[in-house]
């Protein structure tokens, strides 16, 4: 009798995952350890390279782990790429893995659906650090940006999505023609490395990041480990639990540099705010801080306002009205006044360099950020 050697190691395999994955209130759907191999995983682009790596140092849990080689560059993109062919997703509600960088690295995951949309999460990982990363299906957003592919009904199709991938959002600002962009957003370029380990996707349900009800929209719980926001410059990224904030959030270690922002973005599903009046958070600061609290329509108009934030770590509860956000002088928008339905990011912006001419490590701390109707 011929035994079905496949099918026996790929549950072998599967057990291993699950027995080295944190565990989970059900069996997941797919699951990688990388004990043994890199499974279906593939390298996207001209300078990216897939391996299995048993170095201790770059292993989360077990012997093994992905490893994943690439380069930033002008003029090229590199990605993490797993095929997930036959629906393999449509039941799908959550994806956990770690993930180890050589830099403190903007990260996406993207879902990329056949003839249809591509939907990203943002989130941000420490330098040389294992970092725990929890998606709830409802974090992706649809992808909008010029070149991207259109979705013909605006919603993510799981059963559609034909693959998985992971992607340094670094690579993106290398492209930037802008010279103020590039000093905004500046990028070591040249070979980087990400170690991927305990990947799984499963019907786990995990809260979600952004929740609405008809009276306010919470653009961010701050329940997952990683955070997910991405930082301009030297910023630091990680979620805050207990003081000086009421609750969870976000804390950024930065440096206020003369003359340069500083400035942290989270999406905003495209419509949240379509009906909202005001936007409201906590924030407390080590040093004196300047915000300017600033929205972005997916045209590119951008409206805001200046906030100050007293020293000493102490907490101010900042509420703006979205009816008396000022336009951004340095953009332009197709009609001249805020459509809050096209509401694509929301940007907090420490300006105290660029406005006092600050010189000084400051830590920022961000939490209970939503929108209100009234």
């Amino acid at each position: 009798m011929k035994l079905p050697i496949g099918k026996i190691s790929g549950a072998i395999a599967l057990l291993a995952c699950v027995a080295a994955a944190q565990p989970q209130a059900t069996t997941p759907l797919m699951c990688y350890s990388f004990e043994a191999d890199t499974g279906m995983w593939m390298g996207f682009g001209s300078n990216a390279k897939v391996s299995l790596t048993h170095d201790a140092a770059h292993v989360r849990e077990g012997k093994g782990a992905l490893q994943f080689d690439y380069t930033i560059n002008k003029g090229e993109i590199n990605a993490l790429l797993l095929p997930t062919p036959n629906s393999a997703l449509a039941k799908a509600k959550s994806l956990r893995f770690w993930v180890q960088a050589d830099h403190a690295a903007p990260l996406a995951v993207a879902l990329q659906e056949q003839e249809g949309g591509r939907y990203i999460a943002l989130f941000s990982v420490p330098k040389e650090t294992w970092q725990q990363v929890d998606l709830s299906t409802s974090d992706f957003v649809l992808s909008e940006n010029p070149g991207d592919p259109k979705d013909p009904d605006g919603k993510l199709d799981l059963d559609q999505v034909q693959a998985v991938a992971i992607v340094d959002v670094g690579q993106l600002f290398a492209q930037a023609e802008d010279p103020n962009m590039a000093k905004l957003f500046p990028v070591k370029k040249g070979p980087h490395t990400l170690y991927v380990d305990d990947f799984t996707v499963s019907e786990e349900t995990l809260p979600a990041s952004v929740s609405a009800t008809d009276s306010e929209v919470k653009l961010d719980s701050f329940v997952h480990p990683q955070p997910m926001w991405i930082g301009t410059g030297d910023a630091r990224l990680s979620r805050s639990v207990g003081k000086p904030l009421d609750g969870n959030g976000m804390q950024a270690d930065y440096h206020q540099a003369p003359s340069i922002p500083t400035a942290f973005v989270r999406l905003v599903p495209r419509g949240k705010l379509a009906d909202m009046e005001k936007l409201s958070f906590d924030a407390a600061s080590a040093r004196p801080a300047k915000l300017i609290v600033q929205v972005e329509e997916q045209d590119g108009g951008k409206y805001n306002t200046e906030v100050d934030v007293d020293g000493g770590s102490a907490v101010k509860h900042v509420s703006v009205s979205l009816a008396n956000l000022k336009a951004d002088q340095n953009t332009k928008d197709s009609n001249d006044r805020l459509d809050k339905d096209l509401i694509k990011q929301i940007v907090i912006l420490d300006a105290s360099g660029l406005i006092d001419h600050s010189d000084q490590d400051n830590t920022l701390w961000l939490g209970n950020l939503r929108a209100t109707k009234n």
